[in-house]
């Protein structure tokens, strides 16, 4: 006999929690629209409005970025002779 019992779909299994899950918060939703009187729609269209704002502000000026805070590598840290610069310029007559 075969060790494969179930020999049918195995992405039927993986998608289908996530498609449930969806359901379920689609359900929700329109639960929670009702309860509310619709203030709840407003209040998705608001987070919508800025999600999409975030996203469209990541998409033009994200990738640009710097990863550490400063877009040079040690722009932020002196060299470590600067205490010998300034002693020199200091003295300097």
């Amino acid at each position: 006999m075969s060790a494969n019992v179930n020999p049918g779909n195995p992405h039927r299994v993986r998608y289908q929690p996530v498609g449930l899950g969806l359901v379920l918060a689609a359900c929700l939703v329109l639960l929670l629209v009702g309860v509310s009187g619709g203030l709840f729609f407003y209040v998705l269209v608001a987070g919508a409005a800025i999600a999409l704002v975030g996203l469209l502000h990541y998409a033009l000026w994200g990738h640009s970025a710097p990863h550490t805070g400063t877009s040079l590598p040690g722009a932020g840290t002196p060299p470590p002779d600067v205490w010998q610069h300034a002693r020199d310029v200091k003295d300097w007559h």
